[in-house]
C-alpha cells in the first residue's frame, strides 16, 4: 500500500528566506560602501579646499603687502579701502566695507588644471579692515610691574556705551540698558569675580547656568566669547542685527561694528571706519557738525592722507570753538587719543567650494613693522576669529 505525502514548500520558503536575507546583506554592504566611498571623497574635497583657502591666504598676504609697500614708494602714507582694492584688483563693497572678490567656474578653469583641484568650482573672498571697528580688548590697559591688575580705561568704556546705544537703542529699538550691556562686556573681562552692578555677570553667575562655565577675567581672543554673556544668549539679535523683510532692511547688530585685536592700544582708522563708530569716538560729535568728514570718509575719491588734516580739519575747529574750556580739554582728549590714517589689521574669510563641500577660513593679518602683512591667527567654520 503506497502512502503520498504532500508538500508542505518548507524547502521553497527557506530558500526565499535566505534568498531575501543575503540580498539584504548585499544591500546594506553596498549601501554602507557606497556611504564610506562619499564619506572619504567629502574629506579630501574639504582637505583639498583647505589647501586651496590656504593658498588664497598667502597669496593675499603677499598683495596686501606689496599693495601698501608700492604706495608708501609713491609717498602714500595713508591706508584707503577703494585704493587698496585697485592696487590688488578686488571690488570695493561700500555697505560691506569691505574688498570683495567672486571667481566663478570660468575664472577658477586655470586653477582645476592643478593636480588635486579638479573639483574647484567656486570662491568667494573678502577683505575686512579690523581697525575700522572697535577693539573690546581696548577697555583695559595692561597692570604694570608693581601693579599687575589691568585697568579699565574710561574713555574707552565711554566709546563703548556710545556705540551702543547708536546701534542697540537708536537703530534697533531694543529695551533693554546700554550701561548694563557694557558692564556685563566689562564683567567678563576685568580681572576680578565679582558683578559690578545691574545685569552685569561674572563667575558665579556664570557657574550656575548649564553646562557652568567661568568667565574669562582677562583680554578676549575671540568675538564668540560674546555669545556666552546671558544678555546676549537671551536676545541674539543684539549680536546679528534684526533680519531684513519684504519691505525692511536688514539692521546690523553689534558684530558689524566690534572687533577683537590681540593689542590694547589698536587705533581707528579714520578713512575707513563706519559713520557710527566715528560718531561714538567723541561725545561732541554729531551727524550734522561733522557732516563734511563723514562725507570725506564715504567719498572713495577722498581721504585724509594724513592724520593731522583730521585732527586739524575746520568742523573740528569749529566744534571745539564752541565749547567751553573744560569741554575743550576732553575734545582734545578725544581727537587726540584713538585715532590713525593706517590699517594695521586686515580680516580675510575665504569660502571654496570644492565639488559637494565648502570649505570657509578665516584670517587675521596684522601689519609687522616691515609693512608686511602677516597671519597672525585663522580659524576654520563660519563664525571665524
Amino acid at each position: 500500500m503506497r502512502v503520498h505525502h504532500r508538500q508542505q514548500g518548507v524547502a521553497l520558503v527557506t530558500a526565499l528566506l535566505i534568498t531575501a536575507l543575503a540580498t539584504v546583506i548585499a544591500v546594506t554592504l553596498m549601501s554602507r560602501q557606497y556611504m564610506d566611498v562619499a564619506r572619504t571623497g567629502n574629506l579630501i574635497q574639504s582637505d583639498q579646499g583647505y589647501v586651496y583657502a590656504l593658498s588664497l591666504e598667502k597669496s593675499f598676504s603677499q598683495l596686501l603687502t606689496e599693495a601698501v609697500q608700492s604706495q608708501q614708494a609713491t609717498g602714500k602714507q595713508f591706508d584707503h579701502l577703494p585704493l587698496v582694492a585697485k592696487t590688488i584688483g578686488m571690488d570695493y563693497d561700500q555697505d560691506k566695507g569691505a574688498l570683495m572678490m567672486v571667481q566663478d567656474e570660468a575664472a577658477l578653469a586655470p586653477f582645476r588644471a592643478l593636480p588635486g583641484l579638479e573639483g574647484l568650482t567656486g570662491s568667494l573672498t573678502g577683505l575686512w579692515p579690523e581697525d575700522a571697528k572697535f577693539n573690546l580688548n581696548t577697555l583695559f590697559t595692561p597692570g604694570t610691574g608693581q601693579n599687575p591688575t589691568p585697568t579699565l580705561n574710561p574713555q574707552q568704556r565711554d566709546r563703548l556705551l556710545r556705540l551702543v546705544e547708536r546701534v542697540v537703542i537708536q537703530d534697533m529699538g531694543k529695551q533693554v540698558s546700554a550701561n548694563d550691556l557694557v558692564e556685563v562686556i566689562v564683567d567678563w573681562m576685568d580681572a576680578d569675580d565679582f558683578s559690578n552692578q545691574g545685569m552685569s555677570a561674572d563667575t558665579a553667575d556664570y557657574m550656575g547656568m548649564s553646562p557652568p562655565f567661568r568667565a574669562a577675567n582677562q583680554p578676549m581672543v575671540s568675538l564668540s566669547e560674546l555669545r556666552q554673556m546671558q544678555i546676549f544668549r537671551d536676545d541674539s539679535e543684539l549680536l546679528k542685527g534684526i533680519p531684513a523683510t519684504e519691505t525692511t532692511p536688514r539692521i546690523p547688530g553689534l558684530l558689524d561694528y566690534l572687533t577683537v585685536l590681540p593689542s590694547h592700544d589698536t587705533k581707528i582708522n579714520i578713512n575707513n571706519a563706519n559713520e557710527k563708530v566715528i560718531l561714538s569716538m567723541s561725545r561732541f560729535f554729531t551727524s550734522s557738525n561733522i557732516s563734511d568728514i563723514l562725507q570725506t570718509v564715504a567719498d572713495e575719491a577722498k581721504a585724509f592722507e594724513q592724520l593731522s588734516d583730521f585732527t586739524s580739519d575746520k568742523e573740528i575747529s569749529d566744534i571745539k570753538s564752541k565749547l567751553s574750556a573744560d569741554d575743550q580739554k576732553l575734545f582734545d582728549d578725544d581727537i587726540n587719543n584713538g585715532w590713525d590714517v593706517k590699517t594695521n589689521y586686515l580680516r580675510l574669510k575665504a569660502v571654496v567650494q570644492m565639488g559637494r563641500t565648502t570649505t570657509m577660513l578665516t584670517t587675521l593679518f596684522e601689519r609687522d613693522n616691515n609693512n608686511r602683512f602677516v597671519p597672525k591667527a585663522h580659524a576654520m567654520g563660519n563664525d571665524g576669529i
